[in-house]
């Protein structure tokens, strides 16, 4: 992965001179272009002696006609990556470019979708549920995962400064997939630890070999088979709790079978063509991931609709409630004042008897009647 190398292309192309364009997506680690041993473009500083690394996807242009050298000399001491990776793309410039720009268009739409997912996610996460935390972070993992091409398309960047994050970001995506499903299904943390223990100390242990340019055979062989185990675990869990949703009959088991199935499938079939390359859009494995997380959006959706109907029915029995409890306390004010109304009633009339045993037993007959007629003029 270390050195220097040349790559060459002997092209016959029409006598009439046309424009054509060489478009290189990401070649570690620095390298210049050569069009009939004209210099044409350069990134970075392939020369040993005064090396400088640069990663940028490139589109040249130049005129030619009839037999036409390409010549790329590339140059690597800070990666693990190393030459070109990706097949170059070679044609008349309006083609070049609108293959760019479809596979721009789509990369925008899958961005675009997942930053709405965060934005959602973002806003109910206030209710401190652990399953919106974790599609925030899943969603931002296939982000990263996602932008590169964007990335790479608008800036030139040194490849130990962004591929520890992507690096990262890739695992991360399995790591949260996982822990995701174990919350819609509600599976306690320790009955996941075989699975998801071995997936965080993966992804922290690719953020280490991210950083790291220069490495030994056997850590390649290590990391690389290491990748394969993880994957093809997290395709069998996926699927496994899919199954398991539908044999107990859950609520979510189609549209979480649904989910598992494509994001296994996705990643048994990066195994199974580990050449493929895609020409738009991205990878297998992305697409699959990008599948998993809109039936998990589908399905915290639609828990959040069912829950927020639930809530519309509490607040109206809440009111229905508030309303009774303000007729009640009416009723009791109005009940209070006529039992206060009735005791100084009864305290009166115990008075008045009072005063007029009292007449009766001074014998004082006259002011007994003036006292009753005052009375009865009182009691109209």
């Amino acid at each position: 992965p270390v050195g220097s190398a040349t790559y060459r292309l002997n092209l016959s192309l029409p006598k009439t001179p046309h424009v054509y364009t060489l478009y290189l997506e990401e070649v570690f680690s620095s390298y210049h272009v050569y069009a009939n041993g004209q210099l044409v473009h350069s990134v970075g500083n392939p020369e040993p002696e005064h090396y400088q690394e640069a990663i940028t996807n490139s589109e040249i242009s130049f005129t030619a006609s009839g037999n036409t050298k390409l010549l790329i000399a590339v140059t690597n001491h800070s990666y693990y990556y190393s030459g070109i990776t990706f097949p170059p793309a070679f044609g008349l410039s309006e083609a070049v470019a609108r293959i760019q720009h479809i596979q721009l268009l789509v990369c925008m739409a899958f961005l675009t979708t997942l930053v709405i997912c965060v934005v959602i996610s973002f806003y109910f996460s206030r209710y401190c549920l652990p399953i919106r935390k974790r599609t925030i972070l899943y969603c931002t993992s296939l982000f990263i995962t996602f932008s590169y091409r964007i990335v790479f398309t608008l800036f030139t960047i040194k490849a130990s400064l962004w591929y520890p994050l992507e690096l990262f970001s890739i695992y991360s995506v399995y790591l949260f997939a996982v822990l995701l499903l174990n919350d819609i299904r509600e599976i306690p943390l320790k009955k996941s630890l075989c699975i998801s223990l071995p997936l965080l100390i993966f992804c922290m242990a690719t953020f280490i070999y991210g950083f790291t340019s220069h490495h030994s055979q056997t850590v390649n062989l290590v990391f690389q088979y290491g990748s394969r185990i993880i994957k093809i675990a997290t395709a069998a869990y996926l699927l496994y709790n899919a199954l398991s949703a539908v044999l107990y009959d859950e609520n979510d088991s189609p549209v979480l079978l649904t989910g598992a199935a494509v994001a296994a499938v996705s990643i048994f079939t990066d195994r199974l063509l580990p050449l493929y390359e895609p020409i738009y859009g991205s990878w297998f494995v992305a697409y699959g991931m990008f599948f998993l997380v809109l039936c998990f959006g589908f399905i915290i959706t639609r828990n959040l609709a069912l829950t927020y109907k639930q809530q519309l029915v509490f607040q109206k029995e809440q009111r229905l409630l508030k309303r009774q409890l303000a007729m009640q306390q009416m009723h009791y004010a109005e009940l209070s004042d006529k039992i206060e109304s009735s005791i100084r009633l009864r305290h009166d009339e115990r008075h008045r008897l009072n005063t007029i045993s009292s007449l009766l037993d001074n014998g004082e007959i006259e002011q007994l009647k003036e006292y009753l007629k005052e009375y009865a003029t009182f009691s109209k």
